[in-house]
């Protein structure tokens, strides 16, 4: 029986291999700023609006996943395996040059050679690639060469029977855990973040931000992702299921990834039922799970032979998660090198000015120097100081002699507004340079250099 939120949500029933729409643009900033008002062009040209879905459903919806299976079984029985065999891989070749102007768009120029991974989705917009790079583009710049390239089943020589065997393995590897971690998600946003909304003379919504970030949007995402992933599972032969476009089509959406400082919430655990461990090993399973999307593409693509329908997609698909998987840990590095920043500025006694993560990311190096400080040509101290060198800034200390580990605070100067002059090494005498308010002149173990800094 299909689930009647599906028939409200629109009158034309959604194509498997239609995308989702909205995608979350991520840029190179260290925290996720939500949803972006970015419009894609499938949202420009696409009269159905999944975001109407059931986001939240209850623990009693957990037969979603049947309900989906029974959309594509009520019409026909095997209509997902006709549908994965009909929709073949096409190439085409591009008429006009094609400039990209959104992200999730393909650039080209004439005379390329496109592979079409989606022509059904819409009719003036297909899916593609090119030059190793995937997106939407209109059908109008192309022209069609082969429309069915991979027109021969496998056979039993380039997909024996063992192959099959491990492409079933992979792929229903793939499915179960991506239910498990969908029904995961359900636990923490209904088990946590519904539990603390309720309790407001305990948590503020700014503490509840904080904390879960963007879990319920991945939650929401993962859910979506899940029934593209359903429609293009094959029930009767798994092994001949084409999840590579699924993929493709969400590479951008699956970026989406958020780090909280999290607490302990033992009494909304015990009321789930959920194994135990710490809030913090449960908000951890986002990063996994993105990290662990390359792994399972590269062994099914291992067991895909060339004459697959799904052959292409799944190693585009694996390169493309990979790239997502190297930008999540680049990401997940430099906040943990913003979390040592901020932990060592709390041992620096007597801080002044702004913190050194609003405009810092790293600590490059440290040690102990001579310096001496000149204003207006005159000398003002000469000291032996723990000069710490950020990435915009440096910072000068004193060891704190009573408590380990801790320092007192000298000065700090922006590398933005000051300049590097090398002295000239050696027992003889240099000129000190005061055209500038402020010097600075730090006499290293191997070398001298004076810094003038205008303050």
């Amino acid at each position: 029986m299909v689930r009647s939120s599906r028939a409200q949500n629109g009158k034309e029933r959604r194509s498997k291999s239609q995308p989702i729409h909205s995608p979350i643009h991520i840029d190179s900033d260290d925290e996720y700023d939500g949803p972006s008002n970015h419009l894609s062009r499938m949202d420009a040209v696409t009269f159905y609006n999944v975001s109407g879905e059931s986001e939240g459903s209850s623990s009693k919806d957990r037969s979603y996943r049947s309900s989906v299976h029974s959309t594509t079984s009520s019409m026909t029985t095997s209509s997902t395996v006709s549908s994965n065999d009909e929709q073949s891989l096409m190439s085409a070749e591009a008429a006009w040059d094609h400039v990209a102007i959104l992200p999730d768009e393909l650039p080209f120029a004439a005379g390329d050679i496109i592979n079409v991974l989606d022509y059904s989705s819409h009719s003036e917009l297909w899916y593609g690639s090119c030059r190793d790079r995937t997106g939407w583009f209109p059908s109008s710049h192309v022209r069609i060469i082969n429309r069915n390239p991979v027109s021969q089943p496998s056979t039993s020589d380039d997909f024996p029977p063992s192959m099959r065997a491990l492409r079933t393995k992979i792929v229903q590897e793939l499915m179960s855990t991506e239910r498990d971690y969908v029904d995961l998600l359900q636990n923490l946003v209904q088990g946590f973040v519904e539990q603390t909304r309720r309790r407001t003379e305990m948590f503020t919504s700014s503490n509840i931000q904080r904390i879960f970030g963007n879990l319920e949007a991945i939650y929401s995402l993962h859910s979506k992702f899940l029934r593209e992933l359903e429609l293009a599972y094959n029930q009767k032969a798994p092994e001949n299921s084409c999840v590579g476009t699924t993929f493709l089509r969400n590479v951008i959406n699956l970026i989406i990834i958020n780090f909280s400082r999290v607490t302990h919430f033992q009494a909304c655990r015990l009321l789930r039922g959920m194994p135990k461990l710490t809030l913090e090993g449960f908000l951890l399973t986002p990063v996994q799970r993105i990290c662990r999307y390359p792994l399972q593409l590269t062994e099914l693509l291992k067991a895909t032979p060339l004459s697959h329908l799904d052959r292409e997609p799944v190693q585009a698909a694996a390169a493309a998660m990979k790239s997502v998987a190297a930008l999540i840990n680049e990401k997940k590095r430099r906040l943990e090198s913003l979390q040592k920043i901020a932990l060592w500025q709390r041992n620096v006694e007597g801080w002044q000015g702004p913190d050194l993560v609003e405009t810092n990311s790293r600590m490059e190096c440290s040690g102990e120097v001579s310096c001496r400080c000149i204003a207006a040509g005159s000398l003002l101290w000469h000291k032996d100081v723990l000069l710490f060198l950020f990435d915009q800034s440096i910072v000068i200390c004193k060891k704190d002699i009573i408590k380990k580990n801790h320092y007192l605070f000298r000065d700090r100067i922006s590398l933005n507004s000051a300049t590097f002059i090398d002295c000239f090494d050696g027992k003889g005498s240099f000129t000190i340079h005061s055209l500038f308010p402020v010097s600075f002149v730090f006499q290293f173990a191997h070398c001298l250099i004076q810094l003038v800094f205008e303050d």
